[in-house]
């Protein structure tokens, strides 16, 4: 081979390397932004999860608003108002993105109306294994990210992966002492 020959194919062999690495690139970027996004969705889903169990066993005003807290800063809190709080499990995940739903209306010791009792949500005729009926049950529903107040994730790199808004996360749970 001359050399000529062979610094043609050092020329080619480079454009080659560096057309492989911009995919292989591509591909890594890819992966960790919808790594990213799997990650957040888990977040998510846990926060609703444990904020459905707390509100559930307490079934009060200041479990609900308590609630609220544990599902956007991870621990219960009386009041989410301020810097208190600290910083939320994810960057601009607020209050608006939980909704807590109750069969009835909680009042507080004095008898004043603290959460109503959101419109369509009622209360399941429980039934014994014998078919006769065993009471109500009352159902509470937490959602993450419902209609109007979507939970949006924002990529590292917007090149790679769209900015997207996840679909509303409902998880519901029987009220203790109901």
């Amino acid at each position: 081979m001359t050399a000529r020959v062979r610094a043609r194919e050092r020329g080619v062999a480079t454009i080659e390397l560096a057309v492989i690495l911009g995919l292989l690139a591509s591909l890594v970027l890819g992966v960790v932004e919808l790594s990213r996004a799997t990650q957040q969705f888990a977040t998510l889903s846990g926060a609703a999860r444990a904020a459905a169990r707390l509100a559930s066993a307490s079934a009060s005003p200041e479990g609900i608003a308590s609630a609220q807290c544990l599902a956007v800063y991870g621990r219960a809190l009386e009041s989410c108002v301020g810097n208190s709080a600290g910083a939320p499990l994810l960057p601009g995940l607020s209050t608006r993105h939980v909704l807590i739903s109750v069969p009835a209306d909680l009042r507080d010791a004095s008898g004043a109306l603290v959460h109503a009792a959101t419109p369509g949500l009622a209360s399941i005729q429980a039934r014994a294994a014998d078919g006769s009926s065993a009471g109500t049950l009352d159902l509470l529903t937490v959602t993450v990210g419902p209609p109007g107040a979507r939970y949006r994730f924002v990529p590292l790199m917007p090149a790679w992966m769209p900015a997207f808004e996840f679909a509303p996360i409902s998880v519901s749970m029987a009220m203790a002492g109901h």
